[in-house]
């Protein structure tokens, strides 16, 4: 099973993510352990602040890292991770962003540290929205599970969906169990046909934040999802994207948790 991940800030240096060259390259070497052939390096762009300096050496430096993972067999593309705040309009008419290489797809993230009981994701996030929209492009909400403190509003995400928007999980929100609202969020949007891609939002070499898609492909065959469904979260809609074509709305068939032995054992034996 080959993997492609839309979203990971290995380009080091220039954010929380990756630290150093040295770094860099032990978490390609760990992408590629993990069949990892492609990936689109995402830097954090926070409208308002970010300059056309930012963005000139942020692609320097996604420069560098192509070069570095030619030894890795593995493809890079440039991109960023865009903050939504008040600043968005301005941000994207100056076109201070970098959409994925060769393609009209943005990833988009909100400031989950704003999030409080009395102020809600959904007060701003579509009207920030549209203005990426308006603009030409298509919006990949990233981990979407992250923005909802209470249990999620699937008809919200639906509604974003919609819009025109690609959801994007994370791997972590279900691989790491410390958070149950943050599981059972991503959960009820697997088992509602409401996820179009599946990432690992990478920000280091080493632990839950690093290259892990074989973990999380196999985890969610064991818990008994088609082998189908995941292949278009995992690949199909991740290479749709790079190719700038419309993405696999999936379409699951029941989880089944009593999967036959032969298709697990099938299935799991990843190299």
């Amino acid at each position: 099973m080959k993997f492609i991940d839309i979203h990971g800030h290995y380009a080091w240096g220039i954010d929380d993510g990756v630290s150093s060259e040295e770094e860099a390259k032990e978490t390609l070497k760990k992408a590629k352990e993990n069949n990892v052939v492609a990936l689109v390096a995402t830097p954090h762009i926070f409208s308002g602040t970010h300059t056309n300096n930012d963005i000139v050496n942020y692609k320097k430096r996604i420069q560098q890292l192509k070069i570095m993972a030619k030894n890795y067999d593995i493809l890079i593309a440039e991109g960023c991770e865009l903050m939504l705040t008040e600043d968005t309009y301005e941000q994207v008419s100056n076109k201070l962003f970098i959409p994925f290489e060769n393609t009209t797809y943005l990833l988009c993230e909100y400031n989950v540290r704003t999030l409080s009981s009395s102020r809600s994701f959904m007060e701003n996030f579509e009207n920030y929205i549209y203005q990426v929209i308006d603009a030409g492009y298509k919006p990949i909400v990233a981990h979407a599970e992250r923005y909802f403190l209470q249990p999620i509003d699937l008809d919200y995400i639906q509604y974003l969906i919609n819009l025109g928007c690609v959801i994007q999980m994370n791997t972590t929100s279900f691989l790491q169990r410390g958070n149950e609202q943050l599981y059972e969020n991503s959960i009820a949007l697997l088992d509602n046909n409401l996820v179009h891609v599946i990432a690992t939002d990478t920000h280091s070499s080493d632990g839950f934040r690093s290259p892990n898609l074989k973990d999380a492909y196999k985890s969610l065959v064991k818990k008994g999802y088609d082998l189908e469904y995941l292949n278009v979260m995992f690949y199909k809609n991740p290479m749709k994207i790079l190719k700038n074509e419309d993405i696999i709305i999936p379409n699951s068939k029941k989880r089944n948790v009593f999967r036959t032995l032969s298709q697990n054992i099938k299935a799991l034996r990843i190299k």
